[in-house]
């Protein structure tokens, strides 16, 4: 029986990383457990991140996982009265490709298991 230190439950954008940083700042013996196939775990929505988050990551992304560059944001009610202007710089991300590298990473530190749970309705 193996036993572990931490064991992160979801291996989503938060899961993977804290699984990461866990194992290599801390020494600690980590285990990720996902309900998901591997090929399914992905975030569906925010898409984007700031550039000061990318330059605070203890790991870098591949260049693969943006898909465009941004210099800021224009957003509107929806009946276009209100407009904010959001300054600031950053990438919108590839959300599958961005979970797969997540993970990827975290797998060369960490054990995941990957728990398909099937429904009997399946």
């Amino acid at each position: 029986m193996v036993n572990f230190d931490v064991v992160v439950v979801g291996a989503g954008t938060a899961g993977s990383y804290a699984s990461y940083l866990l194992a290599k700042a801390g020494g600690l013996n980590v285990a990720l457990i996902e309900m998901k196939r591997r090929d399914k775990v992905f975030k569906t929505t925010g898409d984007a991140i700031g550039i000061h988050h990318i330059e605070r990551m203890a790991i870098k992304p591949p260049s693969d996982v943006y898909m465009i560059k941004y210099e800021g944001a224009e957003l509107f009610s929806p009946d276009l009265s209100i407009k904010y202007v959001v300054l600031g710089k950053g990438f919108g991300l590839d959300m599958a490709k961005w979970a797969q590298w997540l993970m990827s990473e975290a797998e060369r530190l960490v054990r995941i298991f990957l728990m398909v749970i099937r429904s009997k309705a399946q």
